[in-house]
Order: structure tokens, then C-alpha cells, then sequence
């Protein structure tokens, strides 16, 4: 369904390691029209996961999916770019 870089995976670890709040889930979030849209990226604590919302695991990475937002993400990868 949804795949990382390298280099996206190693840029997460790294925050999530930076990390001493608890935040360890990557809510990821779409918005706009299909034609545009528009992607949110977020680090979120487990109890900030909300009822709509699935888990996945991707390689060992956590994620956080709204129910309505999966078949826009279907086949997406995630990349790190500065």
C-alpha cells in the first residue's frame, strides 16, 4: 500500500530517536481535490490516534491513516527532501 525511501525511513528514525515526548506514530493525512492534492505529515503520541483513523506498520514504521484517506494513498512512497 504505502512505501519509504531509504532515505525518508532513515530521516524518520532519526527524529523519532531526537524525540522525547512519546510522539513514535506518522499520522500522514490527504486534503484538496484528487486532481491537487495536498499531503500532511505529522509525529503523533499513541493516544492522539483518533477513531477513524488505521494502523499500519511499513517496514516497521508505524503510521497513522484515516479510513477515508487509504485508496488515495494506495501505492504512495514517501520520500525526505530538504
Amino acid at each position: 500500500m504505502l512505501t519509504f525511501t531509504d532515505r525518508a525511513r532513515d530521516m524518520l528514525g532519526d527524529f523519532l530517536d531526537q524525540e522525547d515526548g512519546g510522539l513514535e506514530l506518522l499520522r500522514i493525512h490527504v486534503s484538496g481535490s484528487p486532481m491537487a492534492p495536498e499531503y500532511e505529515l505529522s509525529l503523533v503520541s499513541t493516544d492522539e490516534r483518533r477513531s477513524d483513523e488505521r494502523e499500519l506498520d511499513v517496514d516497521g514504521i508505524k503510521v497513522l491513516i484515516a479510513e477515508a484517506d487509504q485508496d488515495r494513498l494506495r501505492g504512495a512512497t514517501v520520500d525526505y527532501v530538504e
